[in-house]
């Protein structure tokens, strides 16, 4: 066996090897899509104390302050099954530009105040982690 067999072999494997994780990724995530669950209320969370816990099924808007001056603050929407942050006084606004979520798990979260809202369904269901 001469070294450009061996170079050949390993390049060989290193494909397979490639292949095999970009296969399993794959399956991951089309699991995840699959079996997500609708939610059925989020958490308001600042600075790890539950602060609110909210029905999807239910429009409304609920303004979060962070500090006792009432300056900095979060607005929360509740719209058509989903949650998401419609004004913030931060100055990154990343809570601002995130998209509504509405399954179970997901997050959105606002570092300069402590905010983190998340989505639960009303079941116990399998989680499932890629």
């Amino acid at each position: 066996m001469t070294a450009s067999d061996t170079k050949k072999r390993l390049w060989r494997n290193d494909l397979v090897l490639i292949f095999v994780l970009l296969f399993v990724a794959a399956l991951g995530i089309l699991l995840a899509f699959l079996f997500r669950q609708e939610g059925a209320y989020c958490t308001l969370t600042q600075n790890g104390k539950e602060i609110g816990r909210y029905s999807l099924s239910v429009d409304r808007e609920i303004t979060v302050y962070a500090d006792a001056q009432k300056t900095a603050y979060n607005t929360v929407r509740i719209k058509d099954g989903g949650v998401s942050v419609l004004a913030a006084s931060c100055p990154d606004k990343i809570c601002q530009n995130s998209r509504a979520i509405r399954y179970h798990g997901e997050t959105v979260v606002c570092l300069p105040h402590g905010l983190v809202i998340t989505v639960y369904s009303d079941e116990d269901g399998l989680d499932i982690v890629v």
